[in-house]
């Protein structure tokens, strides 16, 4: 998220745990504007600061539930976590150039609704445009990772969490000269395009994925936020 404000709220205190919160307000990826919040707790001189909770809403809706962390050391877990980025990119890369889905889903990676729903839509996505034709140049990376924090439960700890930000540059084109078209009602091609036929369709979009790891060490996306940002279109 681009943010156009920021706010510290800082209460006076003269001994350990000390903590602060602070604010972020901005557009979102959906241009809807959005303020987050997020707690940071220290609980003395030579201890890291760690994330106490992070809860945030969108302009016309309700707070969103405060996704609450502890200022333990996180679990050990059957996966390394800092592998979930790396396996996330490489097996969407494949599928995105190659249409081959693997296993059918990333390394370590769970069968929860939301990553199943990803690999379907790309799969979907690569049929489609193969078979009218079109050249698809694809390119994922990993923008940014955040550390490993812990979950818990009641005072107890779960699992663990972690989340990354993924930027995919997608170019579509037409070897055969096939006029790619998008109807008026914007349903072939993302809704930022407007209606027309191009030669060639440029995309740019970030992800912000979180991914979160229990006891039997399978990776589930926990959640997922983003969009296209920026698009270049070449009319036929």
């Amino acid at each position: 998220m681009a943010y156009t404000a920021s706010t510290i709220d800082v209460p006076a205190k003269t001994d350990y745990p000390i903590s602060f919160i602070g604010g972020l307000q901005g557009m979102g990826y959906d241009q809807i504007d959005q303020t987050w919040w997020v707690g940071f707790t220290k609980s003395g001189p030579s201890t890291p600061w760690l994330v106490a909770f992070l809860t945030g809403y969108k302009a016309g809706e309700g707070i969103t539930g405060a996704d609450p962390y502890t200022d333990y050391a996180p679990p050990p877990v059957p996966t390394p976590l800092p592998l979930a980025p790396g396996e996330f990119v490489d097996y969407f890369q494949k599928l995105e150039t190659t249409g081959v889905p693997g296993s059918g889903l990333p390394v370590n990676y769970g069968p929860d609704n939301l990553i199943n729903t990803d690999v379907k839509v790309a799969s979907r996505l690569y049929r489609l445009h193969a078979s009218e034709g079109l050249k698809q140049q694809v390119a994922h990376r990993i923008d940014q990772v955040s550390p490993v924090f812990p979950i818990s439960f009641n005072g107890r700890i779960t699992g663990a969490m972690e989340c990354f930000a993924v930027n995919v540059t997608d170019v579509e084109s037409s070897p055969s000269g096939a006029r790619m078209v998008q109807p008026s009602d914007r349903s072939a091609w993302p809704q930022e395009i407007p209606p027309g036929t191009y030669k060639v369709i440029s995309t740019d979009a970030e992800f912000d994925q979180c991914v979160v790891e229990g006891s039997n060490g399978l990776v589930n996306v926990y959640a997922e936020d983003g969009g296209i940002y920026s698009y270049s279109a070449t009319p036929a």
